[in-house]
């Protein structure tokens, strides 16, 4: 063996060592970010699953609030006489906001539908009447779909309906279906 064939083999293993020593690190760089990638993929799935909770929260308490805004309208609420309580709605009166906003003379119609439409926005209102001699009847007090097709949101929400000439008092839940676009309310 020659000096020249020795320090060719000591060049080529340092070589090698290199180029393996190389390797190594862009095989740490790409595992580095692989691992940023993966954590900011996870990041984006928390954060978009936290928005949209957020979102249907709001949604909800919309819902809430649309249907609250039907209980404390002072048309169909009971009167102080009837001695009724918080959430009480008299049914004679909330028939006949039913009929003035549903009936055919186009005047009285319009009138009453330019206020409520900008009270209440696009949503159908039905009240639907569990105990009592009328228990499974249910009417529809409000109706403003918007054009095209949109998606819904239900909220339930629980009163009582006095019937100041029967003088009864019947348990009713009010059904409100609110017209909602893809991401959040129109």
């Amino acid at each position: 063996m020659t000096a020249h064939s020795s320090t060719d083999a000591l060049e080529s293993s340092a070589g090698r060592r290199a180029q393996i020593q190389f390797g190594e690190t862009i095989m740490a760089i790409v595992i580095i970010l692989f691992l940023i990638m993966v954590g900011f993929v996870f990041y984006y799935n928390v954060l978009r699953s936290q928005v949209e909770t957020e979102v249907r929260f709001r949604e909800d308490l919309e819902g809430i609030t649309l249907a609250k805004n039907v209980l404390g309208l002072d048309e169909v609420r009971c009167t102080v006489e009837s001695g009724r309580g918080e959430g009480c709605i008299d049914v004679l009166a909330l028939k006949g906001l039913a009929y003035a906003l549903t009936n055919n003379d186009y005047l009285l119609k319009q009138t009453a539908l330019s206020y409520y439409n900008e009270l209440l926005g696009p949503a159908i209102i039905d009240v639907h009447l569990l105990s009592g001699t009328r228990a499974g009847q249910s009417f529809r007090v409000y109706d403003n779909p918007p054009d095209g097709t949109f998606s819904t949101e239900r909220t339930f929400l629980f009163t009582t309906l006095y019937d100041p000439v029967q003088r009864t008092q019947d348990l009713a839940y009010i059904d409100v279906t609110r017209y909602l676009t893809r991401r959040g309310e129109i």
